[in-house]
C-alpha cells in the first residue's frame, strides 16, 4: 500500500518539474540556485538557461551557469528554443567572473 503512494509521490514530483516554469521563483540567489538544479536533475536545460539568463545578476553560483551552458551545448532537450546570442554570451561572460 505505501509503496503505491510513494511511486504516485515519484510520478506527481517527476512530473510537476517537467512542467515547471520558474514563474514563482522570487526568493534569493539560494531558492534560485535549488530550483535551476531541479531543473537541470529533470533535464530541461534550454527553459534553465532562459531563466538565467533572465536573472543573470541573481544567481550566485556560476558553476551552475557553466553547467547549464554545457549541458545546453551537448545534451538532447526535448524543449526546442533559445532566445538569443546575446543571451548565452552573457552567461558566459558571468560564468567565468
Amino acid at each position: 500500500m505505501f509503496g503505491n503512494i510513494w511511486i504516485h509521490l515519484i510520478t506527481i514530483q517527476k512530473l510537476y518539474w517537467e512542467k515547471y516554469d520558474f514563474s514563482g521563483v522570487n526568493g534569493d540567489s539560494e531558492d534560485k540556485n535549488y530550483f535551476i538544479k531541479k531543473m537541470i536533475i529533470r533535464k530541461r536545460p534550454i527553459t534553465t538557461l532562459f531563466y538565467i539568463s533572465l536573472n543573470i545578476d541573481e544567481i550566485s553560483d556560476k558553476n551552475l551557469i557553466a553547467e547549464i551552458l554545457e549541458k545546453v551545448a551537448t545534451e538532447k532537450s526535448e524543449e526546442n528554443y533559445i532566445n538569443s546570442n546575446g543571451e548565452i554570451e552573457q552567461l558566459f561572460k558571468k560564468s567565468a567572473l
